[in-house]
């Protein structure tokens, strides 16, 4: 990533930041930094912004430790973004969900006591899929038996079960 800049006046490929026709590189570059695993430069690039961060910043950051397991840093980001906005629901979600890919169950439960303590509560997940002509409907902790999700369930089991089988990625699924 080529970044220009001055003391005087930042800019990125010419164009300062307050400019409303900027690109969103401001915007995007720390993301795709922290992605690809390049920390030092993404944590420097929020640090040296000419303006205040703001939280998709650090949530861009998160994300990226919570790929690459960097988990000092990812516990940073994530005091940053608890601090800028302590009552966005997604933001403990996000933290929790960080903190569970590293394994840290013990920071999990405390996230999530906190959600509870402050009553926020979270929308659950929810996905749809085709089966004839029917549509199924899969809501996040729902454990109602109503038409084709038993079979449904059972076949995605199944194939679950035997990915492992046929495919070394199997372990990218969750469980």
């Amino acid at each position: 990533m080529r970044i220009k800049s001055d003391p005087s006046r930042p800019r990125i490929y010419g164009y300062a930041p307050s400019d409303p026709s900027r690109p969103r590189i401001y915007d995007y570059a720390p993301n795709l930094l922290a992605r690809s695993g390049r920390f030092v430069e993404a944590e420097r690039f929020i640090q040296d912004l000419p303006f205040d961060p703001g939280i998709g910043f650090w949530k861009a950051l998160l994300g990226g430790c919570q790929i690459h397991l960097n988990n000092e840093l990812g516990e940073f980001a994530a005091k940053k973004i608890l601090s800028l906005d302590p009552r966005d629901v997604s933001s403990y979600v996000m933290v929790s969900n960080a903190h569970s890919a590293a394994e840290r169950w013990d920071s999990v439960s405390t996230i999530r006591q906190e959600m509870k303590e402050k009553k926020m509560k979270t929308t659950p997940g929810c996905s749809w899929v085709e089966v004839g002509c029917e549509i199924q409907v899969f809501v996040n902790g729902d454990r109602r038996r109503s038409g084709r999700r038993d079979e449904i369930r059972a076949v995605l089991r199944y194939l679950y079960d035997h990915l492992g089988e046929y495919s070394s990625s199997s372990s990218l699924l969750p469980c």
